[in-house]
């Protein structure tokens, strides 16, 4: 186990595997490196961040035509509009949607980003000092997770009627904490 990242094998290693010290050692070991190999995998899935070929491949599995001479931001774009114009239910307009027919003015949605969650191999810790406003730096775990709605009403039947709506399972992502806000960032209600 690493206690840095909470690393654990696998449950089922744990109990039948009998040479797995090697393999404990070099992940102690290897920290770093693992976690950044893990995260070039998630990068694959990140429009922003996909190489040309995972572009293309993604293109050619959704059935999108594609030249071959075009430039790889015309084809991210085209991919982000097959991704808008078949958006899940997860999708930040989905929820402003609701809940601005029930306060009649549209809210605002921050993330565990906004708020300082670390980006592996992207963010850091400042050069000196402690850190500023400006730095993303560590934060829970479960940050990324997070989501804040300000929803533009202190109006408690309002707030109730969102959180009823939100509770839907429609609506109800997984892994997700969504916390409705007012505009000083108090929480107002959990989903």
């Amino acid at each position: 186990m690493n206690h840095w990242f909470n690393f654990n094998l696998p449950y089922f290693n744990e109990q039948f595997g009998t040479d797995w010290d090697d393999f404990v050692a070099i992940i102690d070991d290897n920290v770093d490196y693992v976690m950044g190999k893990t995260y070039d995998l998630y990068k694959l899935r990140d429009i922003s961040m996909m190489p040309l070929m995972a572009t293309e491949m993604a293109l050619k599995l959704r059935n999108i035509d594609t030249e071959p001479d075009e430039l790889l931001s015309v084809k991210k774009s085209k991919l982000r509009r097959f991704n808008t114009d078949f958006k899940s239910k997860g999708m930040q307009d989905t929820y402003l949607n609701y809940q601005e027919l029930v306060a009649g003015i549209r809210g605002v949605i921050y993330n565990g980003y906004v708020f300082g969650n670390f980006v592996w191999d992207t963010s850091h810790w400042p050069v000196t000092g402690a850190p500023d406003g400006y730095d993303i730096v560590w934060a829970t775990g479960d940050a990324k997770f997070d989501i804040y709605i300000d929803c533009k009403t202190l109006n408690s039947d309002e707030l109730d009627e969102i959180v009823m709506i939100f509770q839907q399972s429609f609506l109800l992502p997984a892994f997700y904490n969504i916390y409705l806000i007012d505009s000083s960032f108090n929480i107002l209600r959990t989903v």
